[in-house]
């Protein structure tokens, strides 16, 4: 191939490389070392009023960028909004050798407003379940307090201080049962305060089966730690021991009948984050089960309130940490707790 062959394939190839840009309706932009455009396709210079010709050696954060937001060539995948429009593009940006850099905006507009219509379905829905279970979980006590309290003042006069008694004792449960469930639901409301500070994870482990593990032990329930040299997490002391103790309780509700539970504990540090490991060798959970977990007021516990792990999970988000359960039936659960390094956190 002579030199001018050559020529004339790269020409065709540039040109043909320029039709396909032009027809994308994608904004590309090639952007000088200075701001402004080197070259543009036909979307990105429409979107400015321009053609492509016209936009060339226009400063990109007068035509295009919004003010206070001039996004270089090196900041990666964001999501932003652009002078001219109120849709939201998704912005990428390759840096050259030569100080320019290369930039690209998805127009992703519809796949936002189709995330808010899913997220507030979702919303909804968990709503839904929230106001449905409150009904339920307070309307079992409540009827069973006016019934007892209905026998009482139809029976009165008749009815032994024994007999009088026993109602009260009863009226009384029901009481408790009540309170216990507001008391979940404050847990459950957003304004309960956490305080995320540099806490010793393997203390606070530590610290929870020693206080547990008398009782437990009673049940034929075994605690057991395995820990190596940690640093501190971001964490919380109080909102750590309702955690462990949320998910010991539900090993112990899970556990194989008449069968010796065993509870290990595990941690260690991978990267800039705290792993710890809870693991029980009791009936673990199905597919359907797991996928269940944290739905408000669903529980498969014949007096549970379906409210702890939705507690947990929240109480974990409030300290940049998050859960992970694997599980199979008849061999056990595990459930991954993993935290923020303390002196990762600027």
């Amino acid at each position: 191939m002579t030199p001018s062959d050559l020529l004339t394939t790269v020409s065709r190839a540039a040109s043909e490389w320029l039709s396909i840009l032009d027809a994308l309706d994608h904004l590309v932009i090639l952007e000088t070392a200075e701001g402004t455009v080197a070259r543009c396709n036909q979307a990105a210079a429409a979107h400015m009023g321009l053609s492509v010709r016209q936009a060339v050696g226009e400063s990109l954060a007068t035509r295009l960028w919004r003010d206070g937001e001039c996004p270089a060539a090196d900041t990666g995948k964001q999501t932003l909004r652009i002078r001219n429009s109120d849709d939201w593009f998704e912005h990428v940006s390759y840096p050259l050798a030569d100080g320019r850099g290369v930039h690209l905006l998805v127009n992703i507009n519809d796949r936002q407003q189709l995330q808010a219509v899913a997220e507030g379905l979702n919303v909804s829905d968990n709503l839904n379940f929230m106001v449905t279970g409150i009904r339920h979980e307070l309307g079992n006590p409540l009827n069973s307090l006016k019934m007892a309290m209905s026998v009482l003042r139809e029976r009165l006069p008749s009815l032994q201080q024994s007999e009088i008694l026993v109602y009260l004792t009863r009226m009384g449960e029901q009481v408790q049962r009540m309170e216990y469930l507001l008391q979940l639901l404050r847990s459950f409301s957003v304004s309960e305060v956490v305080q995320p500070t540099p806490t010793d994870l393997v203390q606070a482990v530590d610290s929870f089966i020693a206080l547990s593990c008398a009782d437990l032990e009673r049940q034929n329930v075994t605690l057991r730690a395995e820990h190596t040299a940690l640093p501190p997490i971001v964490g919380d002391a109080r909102a750590l021991q309702q955690v462990l103790s949320n998910l010991v309780a539900n090993a112990v509700d899970a556990r194989k009948p008449d069968s010796p539970l065993l509870i290990t504990f595990a941690s260690e540090k991978i990267g800039q984050r705290v792993v710890l490991v809870v693991t029980d060798n009791g009936s673990g959970m199905s597919p359907k089960q797991l996928s269940m977990l944290f739905r408000p007021f669903v529980s498969t516990k014949p007096h549970g309130s379906g409210l702890g792990l939705s507690i947990v999970r929240r109480l974990l988000a409030t300290l940049g940490a998050s859960i992970a359960f694997r599980s199979q039936v008849g061999t056990g659960t595990q459930v991954e707790l993993s935290f923020v390094v303390a002196e990762s956190v600027p």
